[in-house]
């Protein structure tokens, strides 16, 4: 009921829209300041968006709260820095607690990440977390999904097509 529930809310929020746009729950993302590809998974069950990351380190740059992480393909990796936006509280599932997390939540930096599916570029909230155990390298919850304006198909993959998004100019 939740899911039909998001669903109608992200159709009502597309307007006049004549054919609203409708992607699989997996779909390839691209991050074009790295040109990098991604495999990801549209998850209408969680609220955030979260990106593999490894490395992580906060550190101050000009009184600002900044963060330092490695994200990558498995073949390549990248060392990226960018200003923290906000801190997210997501809490853990049943299996990942174990006696040296006593608590039921982890607190993730969250930065502002451009992303290209299909044809859509946005800059979408993501908060940081190794998801080296996962399949998808990243997932976008409900909030992004919202800013994209999509409607999610639970039997569909791909149907966004490869990412068409141009990278941005360094003249920009």
């Amino acid at each position: 009921m939740r899911r039909f529930a998001v669903l109608a809310v992200m159709f009502c929020s597309l307007g006049a829209q004549a054919e609203p746009r409708v992607w699989g729950y997996q779909e390839r993302a691209l991050l074009p300041e790295l040109n990098l590809s991604l495999q990801t998974k549209l998850d209408t069950g969680a609220l955030t968006a979260s990106l593999h990351a490894t490395e992580i380190e906060k550190f101050e740059r000009d009184d600002e709260d900044w963060v330092r992480f490695r994200t990558g393909d498995g073949k390549k990796s990248w060392l990226i820095e960018r200003p923290i936006e906000k801190h997210s509280r997501i809490k853990r599932r049943s299996d990942d607690l174990t006696d040296e997390h006593k608590k039921s939540y982890s607190r993730r930096p969250v930065i502002l990440m451009p992303i290209c599916i299909g044809d859509q570029l946005q800059e979408i909230p993501v908060n940081l977390v190794d998801r080296s155990r996962f399949v998808n390298p990243l997932l976008i919850g409900r909030e992004g999904l919202e800013t994209f304006a999509v409607l999610i198909d639970p039997k569909g993959h791909h149907l966004a097509k490869k990412p068409r998004c141009q990278a941005p100019s360094d003249n920009d």
